[in-house]
């Protein structure tokens, strides 16, 4: 695109079902002026979610009073043609499998936190969800080659991998969830003590909340927090300190819970 801005951008969310995923793009592209002029595309095999966040994407986009056009389709191929990005983050009855592969793996003296990025898991879902995101790109690199192919699907490292060695044509990269994504501000929020839960988060709020993030995935620095012009950061880092302080005396607060604060805080 040689630095050009891109004034209708078309995204394309393969797996729009997601109820994590989908509604953060509706988010996303709502409330980005330089998205929420554009056309969402949302595909999904499974038409009853798809007609639902169709519907919400909609509603959504006609509540915030934007332009922003949507499209939804069960079959990819009618709606990939003009996208500037095309988002993949679909999975095959995800729960169920991440379920077998980490039982399965147990069994053979191998214990996986969450079964889906690395050690047997992750390479039992890559021989899953490959596959299907390698059909993608060979439709992409036929109805739109010059979008940008983002994978949101794990393990993210090697299908970024293959996409690069094996459709060397499109541009692409890989991503997983992060403090970039939308609803970790409203996380940080009630940390900095500006709101006490996460449904108070407003617009009005967000415009104040200044906060910057760097890096991707799951290696990133929050670099700025300032809310109506007020650092905010020691009162966040105070936070995270007392809650390190507990994290082990509670009980299992879930598969990832361990340390999580303490190296958060450091």
């Amino acid at each position: 695109m040689n630095g050009t801005i891109i004034q209708h951008p078309k995204v394309v969310v393969i797996g729009a079902g997601s109820l994590f995923f989908g509604r953060q793009s509706i988010w996303q592209m709502v409330h980005s002026p330089y998205l929420n002029q554009g056309t969402l595309a949302l595909v999904d095999t499974d038409e009853e979610r798809l007609s639902k966040m169709v519907t919400l994407a909609e509603m959504v986009a006609r509540e915030n009073n934007v332009s922003l056009k949507i499209e939804g389709s069960v079959d990819r191929r009618k709606v990939l043609s003009g996208a500037d990005f095309v988002v993949l983050s679909f999975a095959e009855q995800s729960v169920k499998y991440r379920g077998i592969d980490c039982q399965v793996s147990l069994k053979y003296g191998i214990r996986m936190c969450s079964g889906d990025t690395i050690g047997p898991g992750g390479i039992f879902r890559a021989m899953r969800e490959l596959p299907v995101i390698m059909e993608c790109a060979r439709d992409i690199e036929e109805l739109c080659p010059d979008a940008w192919v983002i994978n949101y699907i794990n393990p993210s490292t090697v299908h970024g991998i293959a996409l690069r060695r094996y459709a060397p044509k499109l541009k692409s990269f890989a991503l997983c969830d992060s403090h970039h994504m939308p609803h970790k501000k409203a996380y940080y929020a009630v940390r900095a003590g500006i709101i006490d839960k996460t449904d108070e988060f407003t617009n009005e709020i967000d415009q104040k909340f200044d906060f910057r993030i760097a890096g991707v995935n799951h290696f990133t620095w929050l670099l700025k927090a300032e809310f109506e012009e007020k650092n905010v950061m020691p009162i966040i880092a105070e936070a995270m300190r007392k809650m390190a302080g507990d994290e082990n005396n509670g009980g299992d607060r879930g598969a990832k819970a361990i340390f999580n604060d303490a190296i958060t805080y450091e």
